[in-house]
């Protein structure tokens, strides 16, 4: 079997595509999920993927994957990596967010 090594550019392309799909498959749990991310924020001052399922799970029918669309807005912005603590996510890095604008309660980020 011969695989072909696709180049950062093909790779990020085709994820970028797949969350593009994601968000027009399912815009209103996503507009959900970003109501709960920015809830958190505003009380922990960051907030990770882990953090949101605690408080909406992701629903049958809903592609796992999904959770990966939540963070693309210019809502949130990046502030590191993590071990995740989902059993099936097998500890891998998650990534954890806060508020562009910086409103939080809790000002440690």
């Amino acid at each position: 079997m011969n695989a072909v090594q696709l180049s950062l550019d093909q790779a990020l392309a085709g994820r970028d595509l797949g969350l593009d799909q994601l968000e027009g498959h399912y815009p209103r749990w996503l507009d959900r999920a970003r109501v709960v991310a920015e809830e958190i924020c505003r009380r922990r001052g960051t907030v990770t993927a882990d953090d949101i399922r605690e408080v909406l799970p992701i629903p049958e029918g809903v592609h796992p994957n999904t959770m990966g669309a939540v963070f693309r807005n210019s809502q949130f912005e990046f502030v590191g990596w993590e071990r995740s603590a989902q059993p099936q996510r097998h500890a891998n890095r998650i990534g954890r967010w806060r508020l562009r604008n910086g409103e939080s309660e809790d000002r440690r980020c």
